[in-house]
């Protein structure tokens, strides 16, 4: 052997040393983590500490709409814990609170975006599929929101004829408004059950109809409810509130549907016009001698091109998409 072959072999042995070593401790790190239970140590001290972020931000929120009523322009924290709750999520995963949910989501994020960029070696194009699978996931659940809420508002007079005709044999708003919950179906039913389970272990009524007002998303339900709570405690009769609420609902509804029809149109209208602008750009193209139409010959003409023709393409999906969600409840 000359000197290059062993100085060859001699690296490839210090190599093997170095990677079996390397090998060794990361096993003897991983046995230490699983001995001492570090990872999950670690991982219930984040969400303890999430969950007690969470509590403040409620008591904070409880006592600004104490003080000044509901107010606009929220924080990003307080519209995904809206998400959360209206999606009926938060009903199913107790735990899954705003400030957990959006420490997953950039955990998942940055790790989604490490090994795409990793494998398609470009840090924009990995981005921007992250970006699309994050929005995705935002207007899935956002999508879910909107078919609880049509959910609801088709089971909401139905449920306010129960609670009249229970409200005759009953001055218990609990009594009330369970035993009209057994007539239904769907997520209304599941909220007011869990809220009577509620009031019932805690012993205060009050703020477990609160809580549901919260999980509902409604502006008729939430009123019904907190003035339903009112007449409980002063002893007053419900049948008044029971049937203005139905008035002021009922006028909803038609005014609701007068809108679906409205949205169902636009729709209509925005497809169509689509149909022929796609059609009238092609066109053009094709008369000014630009081989394929005008939109290939933008996508191919470079980065800045491409660029604006995905913008555009994605405000008109985005509006479709806002549309049809409105034409559906």
């Amino acid at each position: 052997m000359n000197r290059t072959q062993v100085i060859q072999v001699v690296a490839g042995l210090l190599l093997t040393g170095l990677f079996g070593s390397l090998s060794l401790y990361i096993y003897r790190l991983f046995c230490l983590m699983g001995q001492y239970e570090l990872v999950k140590r670690a991982w219930e001290a984040s969400v303890h500490h999430l969950a007690c972020k969470n509590r403040k931000r409620k008591l904070m929120e409880r006592e600004t709409y104490s003080l000044y009523g509901e107010m606009e322009g929220r924080s990003l924290i307080s519209r995904v814990d809206a998400v959360l709750a209206y999606s009926g999520i938060s009903g199913k995963y107790s735990w899954l609170t705003a400030e957990i949910f959006m420490a997953i989501m950039l955990f998942i994020g940055l790790a989604g975006l490490l090994c795409l960029w990793m494998l398609w070696h470009s840090f924009i194009t990995a981005a921007g599929a992250m970006l699309l699978i994050g929005a995705i996931v935002c207007e899935t659940g956002n999508f879910m929101r909107v078919l609880r809420r049509k959910r609801i508002n088709e089971e909401l007079l139905h449920f306010e004829d129960l609670m009249e005709i229970y409200a005759m044999t009953s001055d218990d708003i609990l009594q009330i408004i369970g035993k009209a919950a057994v007539k239904l179906k769907g997520p209304l039913q599941t909220e007011i059950f869990l809220a009577v389970y509620d009031a019932q272990n805690s012993g205060q009524i009050s703020p477990a109809l609160r809580r549901l007002c919260n999980r509902v998303e409604n502006k008729y339900f939430k009123d019904l409810i907190l003035n339903l709570e009112i007449c409980s405690r002063y002893l007053t009769n419900y049948r008044d509130v029971l049937q203005a609420s139905k008035r002021i609902l009922k006028q909803e509804e038609q005014n609701r549907k007068k809108m679906q029809k409205l949205y169902r149109k636009s729709m209509m209208f925005t497809v169509m016009f689509l149909v022929i602008g796609g059609v009238s750009i092609q066109a053009m193209g094709v008369f000014a001698g630009v081989n394929g139409g005008l939109l290939r010959f933008l996508w191919a003409a470079g980065a800045v091109p491409r660029g604006i023709v995905l913008y555009l393409a994605a405000i008109m999906l985005f509006g479709m998409w806002k549309s049809a969600a409105k034409a559906i409840v």
